[in-house]
């Protein structure tokens, strides 16, 4: 059988991941092209005897194993229970399907592939209730309660909001408690807005750059008048009227790749404001659209410009403390790749790709009708996406089959060099519902993406510690940024 390992290479050197080890070592050209033909035939002949050195030290220090995952079964399966009995660490309550905007790339615009619309659909004050109290009874182990609100547009319900609010305060009294919405910032009125602040809400509003790049996508469902206008206009008085809760404020914005990436960039000259708020930027989701969007180069060279001035700052190479609004988004995203990968022993012989979260404890939601899902971006459409409902408890058997969701392309994981670094999950698989072989686009594109981490990790690496320019000339330490 050949080693489970994945062969890369930055400008300067040879690498090669081992997936049982977690760990990137440094090789010589020679080695790294025996490597290559190993992986395409293992019955290849080892050139000389320099090579089976190298190869027999490898080997002796754990490096270039055989072994394979034979039984997907995520490690947390015997716990998921206990953790929906006692640990839910965040109900998020679907207020209302209601919302004054149309967005180009929202699945509920009928570019989702699982049919999802825009309904008239508002909680009960009852289901909701309900739901804080099924929360409250299942979260006894956890340090804070947090109640997370979205849509639609929630604030479209206001009273309700607010009656949801006070119960959850009610039930519970005398614990911690935390408060977030989601909303797409045209209904932050100055009566809103006090009384977000009043409650210390942390909110995250909706917003794609600046005039020309939000408005492109983000339109009013019954207006053509720019949404951009009305929410920087709210903004901009809550900079001024609440500083408390402009302190609270967070934004995010969903990158259209189509469009030049330094456009985003304009926003933070025009309203100098931004430069306060932390923005988390996101490119439009199309796993699921039918209508797909189309990536510019010009997108592509100023996304991974700034990406590497993010890379010199967090190294200390240069200073960007003026203007660290610029490369904020990545400063989060670097902690991984300077830290580099965590040693391990082996993958063993049972085991499961880290994608998948513990479905219901880490963000519950309950949709308007009263049903469970792992989290608000899957698809409730879909019946294997319910966990149960407020009325009955929790599916376990379904929640099971989320949390081993692999199974379902359990050969290709079984083989997949990222499968320590996954990044597929249940809401990947709605894909599926378009055609069951795009779940294999998902799994490339997560294997591409940790391709590029692993470049990105030794690309710092060898910034830091002063790598040599030449290619391959000299074999770095056996533990390389591990």
């Amino acid at each position: 059988m050949k080693p489970f390992i994945h062969l890369f290479e930055t400008p300067k050197n040879y690498y090669f991941y081992d997936v049982n080890k977690n760990q990137n070592i440094c090789v010589d050209k020679e080695l790294y092209f025996y490597l290559t033909e190993l992986l395409k035939d293992e019955n290849v002949e080892v050139p000389n005897e320099e090579i089976k050195s190298k190869i027999k030290e490898l080997k002796e220090d754990g490096y270039l194993s055989e072994n394979r995952v034979e039984k997907i079964y995520h490690p947390e399966t015997e716990n998921l229970e206990t953790y929906l009995e006692r640990q839910i660490d965040m109900l998020i309550i679907q207020l209302t399907h209601l919302c004054n905007l149309r967005c180009s790339y929202c699945s509920y615009t009928s570019n989702d592939g699982t049919g999802r619309l825009h309904g008239n659909k508002t909680i009960s004050f009852d289901i909701a209730k309900k739901s804080i109290d099924f929360y409250r009874d299942r979260s006894v182990d956890s340090e804070t309660a947090t109640l997370n609100f979205y849509g639609g547009e929630p604030l479209l319900e206001f009273e309700l909001f607010k009656k949801c609010v006070d119960y959850f305060e009610y039930a519970f009294k005398g614990k911690k408690r935390s408060f977030l919405i989601t909303t797409n910032g045209t209904m932050l009125t100055s009566n809103v807005a006090n009384y977000l602040e009043s409650k210390d809400f942390k909110v995250l509003v909706s917003l794609d750059g600046p005039k020309t790049t939000n408005d492109k996508n983000r339109k009013f469902a019954n207006s053509d008048k720019s949404v951009f206008d009305l929410v920087v206009k709210n903004l901009s008085k809550i900079k001024d009227e609440n500083k408390k809760l402009f302190s609270n404020l967070s934004i995010n914005m969903v990158l259209d790749p189509s469009l030049p990436f330094h456009d985003y960039y304009s926003i933070f000259d025009e309203y100098p404001f931004f430069r306060d708020i932390a923005i988390r930027m996101t490119i439009i989701d199309d796993s699921n659209l039918i209508n797909k969007v189309k990536m510019s180069q010009e997108f592509l060279r100023g996304y991974g410009y700034h990406r590497f001035l993010s890379y010199l700052h967090s190294l200390g190479r240069i200073d960007l403390s003026d203007r660290l609004y610029t490369i904020d988004n990545f400063i989060g995203e670097n902690v991984n790749i300077l830290n580099g990968l965590i040693l391990q022993k082996t993958l063993g012989k049972v085991n499961a790709p880290g994608g998948p979260c513990i479905p219901g404890k880490t963000r519950l939601m309950v949709d308007v009708d009263g049903n469970f899902f792992p989290c608000e971006r899957v698809s409730e459409l879909i019946d294997r996406h319910c966990i149960g409902d407020v009325f009955t408890g929790f599916k376990y058997d379904k929640a099971l089959n989320i949390l081993n969701i692999a199974n379902d392309v359990k050969y290709d994981c079984k083989d997949c060099f990222a499968f320590r670094q996954c990044s597929i999950c249940i809401k990947a698989h709605e894909c599926r519902n378009i055609d069951p072989k795009l779940i294999m686009h998902e799994c490339n594109s997560s294997r591409g993406n940790f391709h590029n981490k692993l470049i990105a990790m030794e690309i710092v690496n060898e910034i830091r510690t002063g790598e040599l320019d030449t290619k391959g000339s000299r074999m770095a330490e056996s533990e390389v940024l591990s």
